[in-house]
């Protein structure tokens, strides 16, 4: 039996009424809220900043007119922008536990977050969140923008799928799924649409036991 609040307590004072394009979002979503109650996050940013990639690219060519010929701009690409899903800035209380700072000495690697540091000493991490079945490749499409990001603005974008799948035989895709190797968010537990108990297939702890885990 699971030892859970009613699924109403959890909605109205647990969980912000968020809505969110994605179920994988919204997952990443109560994840972080709840580390962001009990202090390990100190502000959670939606689509924060764009990073421009690559500006539009134009080319001369002529243009007659009825009496002369001028020379005009026309189009070749487009400008490259990219906005990542989350910003999520760390207090200290989950240092070289919860994440680990990317180029400091001594860096806990198991941390589960690579976290970027800003020039006002800001511990932040840059979180793009994609589901478990990557349909349309979109995850090696995201990486090539990862790429281009740390190149021009020095900073790390981790992708970070929330909810493992489960295959018939009881394989975990991927392993590396925030809600396995962490813990199960309380409102996870309950489906979607709060009709019940979602049923888990995956090895999963409550935010208490990976506390105790990671202390």
């Amino acid at each position: 039996m699971i030892d859970l609040p009613p699924v109403e307590e959890i909605v109205k004072s647990e969980i912000p009424d968020e809505v969110f394009p994605s179920s994988e979002e919204m997952y990443f979503y109560w994840w972080a809220y709840e580390m962001y109650k009990l202090g390990y996050i100190k502000k959670i940013d939606y689509q924060p900043k764009a990073y421009d990639l690559s500006p539009k690219v134009e080319y001369k060519t002529l243009k007659k007119l009825k009496t002369k010929t001028k020379v005009i701009d026309t189009h070749l690409l487009h400008a490259h922008i990219y906005t990542p899903d989350f910003k999520i800035t760390w207090t200290l209380k989950g240092y070289n536990k919860v994440y680990c700072v990317l180029g400091r000495e001594k860096a806990n690697k198991d941390a589960y977050f690579k976290a970027n540091i800003g020039k006002d000493g800001e511990i932040f991490s840059v979180i793009e969140v994609k589901g478990s079945f990557d349909q349309n490749n979109m995850t090696r499409l995201a990486s090539i923008n990862i790429k281009w990001v740390y190149q021009m603005y020095g900073e790390y974008v981790q992708i970070v799928v929330p909810a493992p799948s489960v295959s018939k035989k009881g394989k975990v895709k991927p392993t590396s799924a925030l809600f396995y190797q962490t813990f199960v968010p309380l409102r996870y537990y309950y489906t979607d649409k709060k009709t019940g108990f979602r049923k888990i297939r995956f090895t999963n702890r409550k935010l208490n036991e990976y506390l105790q885990l990671i202390n």
